[in-house]
């Protein structure tokens, strides 16, 4: 079924699902008649192993759903509306204060749905009225259903959401103290899961905190096995090879555009300490570009390279990974269209923000020209293999997190989520991982004897101490693997509670020591 639902040529079992329905169908009103087309009954019959009389239930729970939550004759028009930041109010801004980029899609028609959780200001999510919230969400989910629908029947194949979330920043341990803004979310997982079954084909998470587990813990009731099978965790700063092979290059500008690390025009980048940014631009076969910057403070160094994504082609390395200080500049000629990828990395730094000025990148060209300039063969080779049906097998593993910089391929399922953990080292590391795999194990004895004797002095308020435990780098062998432990669990939260008990309220004093 999977396969027909595909191609959309399981038309004889969506009519008898919607023969099923017919009371259902003539209860509706004319404007929510598109949820009887054939794409959306395909989509309840792929989530439920095309069993009728599942599918039938779930599509009756889905109408419930969809009434409680308002969505009955909405008077939007949903059914007929373009997929545009302004075909709902307020859809533009409570997209770009969960920084959302949704405008792009795969060669082969899948929606680019990229959320960066670097600048997305949580605070803000929380002062948001519940109620308008959660209805603006929903109605977005809506209209992308019904834009998806539409967009199906063209194509004559199930178009489906490629999500990318990159979790960079991502504080886990205060989403996970909220209660108001996991309330939400669990709603909208929940309302998604119902209302919109096999619209994701698959959610790239991209360098989630050793935390992570803890909110995947609390999320994994809140999906069924089909929606886990789909999900791809991607570790380390060479993610981009991954995303591009899977959703092209036009996955990498949505992020790139989600994460803002450069605003367009900007002649200035800040490096926080650990920090990696990206910045991207499109060009046309026979381009020239020319980038050039300036590293601050001088006699400092920063991490750059460069790489270039062709429409036709796999990634090609323009400028390896290296550390660069002073004056830089750079060009390349492209040959075909595609899309140049900027790295600045500050991860190697324990201390010592950068800055990168004078900062000139080359003006991208159009988008949609760009990828109009692609060969119907890859567009054809794309739609092949996004057509396969994709599973994931579980296998049994210790942790789903843990360091893997110095292998080269290696899958694993978390145990309480079933995921598919993939992670790519750069050129340059593999011979550097040789010789690290022989002292992992010897940072890691020095490292948890350090935490001991640290976490005797965190016993006093010492916020600087805090802080620098926090702000220990990946980077060193070791340390990665330590911070996935639970000692390193242990110790954040033991942090975070000298953090707060270090500093006095305001208005209040120091409570003297109990003797």
């Amino acid at each position: 079924m999977d396969a027909g639902a595909d191609t959309l040529s399981g038309r004889e079992a969506a009519d008898a699902l919607a023969a099923e329905l017919s009371a259902e169908r003539k209860a509706l009103p004319p404007e929510d008649l598109h949820l009887f087309e054939t794409p959306r009954l395909l989509r309840v019959l792929e989530a439920n192993a095309c069993s009728r009389q599942m599918a039938a239930a779930q599509f009756r729970k889905m109408l419930v759903q969809r009434r409680r939550a308002g969505l009955e004759a909405n008077g939007f028009g949903l059914g007929s509306a373009p997929w545009s930041s302004d075909s709902l109010p307020g859809m533009r801004d409570i997209l770009k204060e969960m920084r959302v980029e949704a405008d792009c899609f795969t060669l082969d028609g899948h929606m680019i749905w990229a959320q960066s959780m670097k600048r997305v200001d949580l605070t803000k999510i929380r002062e948001m009225p519940e109620a308008e919230m959660l209805n603006t969400l929903e109605l977005v989910m809506e209209l992308r259903g019904s834009c998806l629908d539409r967009m199906s029947v063209q194509k004559g194949r199930l178009l489906k959401v490629i999500d990318v979330f990159d979790m960079t920043g991502l504080s886990v341990v205060s989403l996970m103290r909220d209660g108001r803004i996991l309330a939400r979310l669990g709603k909208l997982i929940n309302f998604s899961t119902v209302a919109h079954p096999e619209t994701r084909l698959k959610t790239f998470i991209l360098n989630p905190p050793s935390s992570f587990s803890a909110l995947m813990t609390w999320a994994s009731p809140l999906l069924n096995a089909r929606m886990r099978g789909k999900i791809k965790v991607c570790h380390g700063d060479n993610f981009a090879a991954v995303l591009a092979e899977y959703a092209g290059p036009q996955a990498l500008d949505a992020l790139a555009r989600a994460r803002m690390d450069v605003c367009p025009g900007a002649t200035v980048l800040r490096l926080d300490v650990g920090e990696i940014c990206h910045a991207s631009a499109w060009v046309k076969p026979g381009d020239l570009a020319t980038w050039s910057f300036q590293v601050f403070p001088e006699s400092m160094h920063v991490g750059f390279s460069v790489q270039f994504f062709g429409l036709e082609s796999s990634m090609r390395t323009v400028s390896r990974r290296t550390q660069v200080s002073g004056s830089v500049s750079g060009s390349m000629r492209a040959r075909e269209a595609g899309l140049i990828w900027f790295t600045w990395s500050n991860k190697h730094s324990w201390a010592t923000k950068k800055r990168v000025g004078n900062l000139r990148l080359p003006t991208s060209a159009d988008r949609e020209e760009t990828l109009s300039l692609c060969s119907a063969e890859r567009v054809a080779g794309m739609t092949r293999r996004n057509s396969q049906v994709q599973q994931v097998e579980p296998t049994s593993l210790l942790g789903c997190y843990a360091f893997l910089a110095t292998q080269k391929k290696r899958t694993c399922v978390s145990d309480v989520l079933d995921v598919e953990d993939e992670t790519l080292c750069e050129e340059d590391e593999e011979t550097e991982g040789k010789v690290s795999q022989y002292f992992s194990s010897a940072w890691e004895i020095a490292l948890y004897v350090l935490a001991i004797f640290t976490s005797i002095f965190f016993m006093f308020p010492t916020r600087r101490m805090a802080t620098l435990l926090c702000m220990w780098p990946t980077d060193i062998p070791g340390v990665s693997s330590f911070k996935s432990g639970s000692l390193w669990e242990s110790l954040c939260v033991l942090t975070s509670w000298c953090r707060v008990s270090g500093e006095p309220q305001r208005g209040q004093h120091r409570r003297a020591p109990m003797r």
